[in-house]
């Protein structure tokens, strides 16, 4: 911990954020796991880790392993790390890239190895690239045939891809329980647990909000969520306030990884959204962000359009994120550094736990009011970050005798700004 702390501190006097720091540097990160207090994940290492996933439902069925990996070489340069792939194809009568069916016979009590082989080279293509791969092993679309086998035909499927992906550490066992009955869930999230025992298992669901048929928050170390294209804008603001209220009551101890609300257009310009979706899923977990966009479907433009999905602008908010010590900021819902009530609603804060540095989102170009009390420490200095170009700015000292404006170093429509402030030593 007091190596992040130092580098931050040094960081708010100008160290440049592009530094590699440990994390960045670390080459062997896998597997991953929760942290105990559930607050982040945790690398192979025992070191903080950041996950910024992609959501490639398609990637098994559309393209072949030379295409694949084009695709995870260029979201590899694009600051992510993990990608979540359905395993099974939208629909049981459909095959993989190489016309090959999931399973012989008319339900999942035999996996064809033909099918699976794809998946195994995936997967091992993506460690290679210390990619993890977050696998869905089921999905709605599939839930007569999951409801319809026996519980060792469930267990014999699990055990199946455990043993085919038994020499890979990049692996997280996805359940989805919207499509599966409790006692069938609970089947695989054990053998996945008994089998896999250094991997994650977990959750993934696709709405807000809805009935929930169980609780599966026993059987998962993280849970997911990537909204479907009938979830709202009004429904994500409603989740994220639930959110707040959950993680002041500390109902669920896993971490959460969400994607965006609204679906990224290629060919338009929708960064300033994207980052601003981005670090809100930062704000309601310490496990990251995930971005979704037509990419997961892969249809016939993605190569061109992969370049300009929005994508290409979460990587200079990973690289100041990796420059700051990410993992030990506390979200500050409601923020008493802020001044004005409209601002605290819009402006997302971190503080570190020690309160001698704070992290601020502004999703605008405005003037905001600020007022130093509630931190720790003396000789205030603040930077700017620009997540849209990657520039720095000093901002210089700050009082702390009087409430202070902060003023963004170039004031264009919707340009966002991520804001450094730290204490020096007294």
């Amino acid at each position: 911990m007091r190596r992040w702390i130092i580098f931050g501190v040094v960081l708010a006097f100008g160290i440049t954020v592009s530094a590699p720091s440990v994390v960045a540097q670390r080459e062997d990160k896998l597997p991953i796991r929760a942290s105990q207090d559930g607050q982040h994940l945790l690398d192979a290492q025992n070191q903080p880790y950041l996950m910024v996933a992609d959501v490639a439902w398609q990637l098994l069925r559309k393209l072949s392993l030379q295409d694949a990996t084009k695709y995870m070489d260029i979201r590899k340069s694009q600051s992510f790390n993990t990608l979540i792939v359905q395993v099974l194809p939208i629909q049981p009568t459909q095959r993989n890239f190489y016309k090959k069916t999931a399973f012989l016979g008319t339900g999942i009590a035999e996996p064809n190895t033909s099918y699976f082989t794809h998946l195994k080279n995936l997967v091992s293509a993506a460690e290679k690239r210390q990619l993890t791969m977050a696998l869905v092993v089921n999905r709605t679309s599939w839930k007569t045939l999951f409801q319809s086998a026996q519980p060792d035909e469930i267990q014999k499927y699990a055990t199946y891809l455990c043993d085919l992906l038994a020499g890979n550490k990049n692996v997280i066992w996805v359940l989805q329980p919207e499509g599966i009955a409790k006692e069938s869930f609970q089947v695989l999230a054990e053998a996945f647990r008994k089998q896999s025992p250094t991997l994650m298992v977990g959750s993934l669901r696709e709405k807000y909000a809805g009935e929930q048929n169980f609780d599966e928050g026993q059987l998962s170390d993280i849970n997911i969520l990537v909204p479907d294209s009938t979830n709202s804008s009004s429904d994500y603001s409603q989740f994220l306030r639930s959110k707040v209220q959950e993680m002041t009551q500390k109902k669920d101890s896993r971490p959460l990884l969400l994607a965006n609300s609204v679906y990224s257009k290629e060919l338009l310009d929708q960064s300033a959204q994207i980052r601003k979706q981005a670090f809100e899923a930062f704000m309601v977990s310490g496990a990251g962000f995930c971005h979704q966009s037509t990419i997961k479907n892969f249809n016939s433009t993605w190569v061109q359009n992969i370049q300009q999905d929005g994508a290409e602008y979460i990587e200079k908010l990973v690289k100041v994120l990796y420059g700051v010590p990410w993992a030990f900021l506390e979200t500050d819902w409601n923020s008493n550094l802020i001044v004005d009530s409209l601002d605290k609603s819009e402006v997302g804060v971190k503080l570190l736990n020690n309160k001698r540095m704070a992290l601020l989102y502004l999703p605008g170009s405005k003037n905001i009011e600020i007022d130093l009390h509630p931190m720790t420490g003396a000789n205030f200095r603040a930077v700017w970050y620009s997540p849209r170009t990657g520039k720095r700015w000093f901002g210089g000292g700050l009082s702390t005798e009087k409430q202070i404006t902060l003023t963004p170093p170039e004031t264009k429509p919707e340009w966002d700004w991520l804001v450094l402030i730290g204490s020096g030593l007294n």
